[in-house]
């Protein structure tokens, strides 16, 4: 898929600010530089695997809110 909307484009500047402190990343489920150069590509309108982006917010999320004791 290719990033064609605004609403794409907003959404890529996101993921990236949420690489700043992301929990999958800190555990080593993802590798941020891989993240960002997918964004970058996203907002030059070329082709990424949009599934698997879309899939970060929600763990993300479930990370976050994840007390560990």
């Amino acid at each position: 898929m290719t990033c064609s909307t605004n609403e794409d484009h907003e959404g890529a500047r996101e993921l990236r600010g949420m690489l700043v402190d992301s929990r999958p990343a800190e555990l080593g489920v993802v590798e941020p530089s891989a993240v960002v150069a997918a964004l970058d590509r996203t907002v030059m309108g070329l082709r990424v695997p949009f599934p698997a982006l879309n899939r970060l917010p929600a763990a993300e999320i479930r990370l976050r809110n994840t007390t560990w004791h």
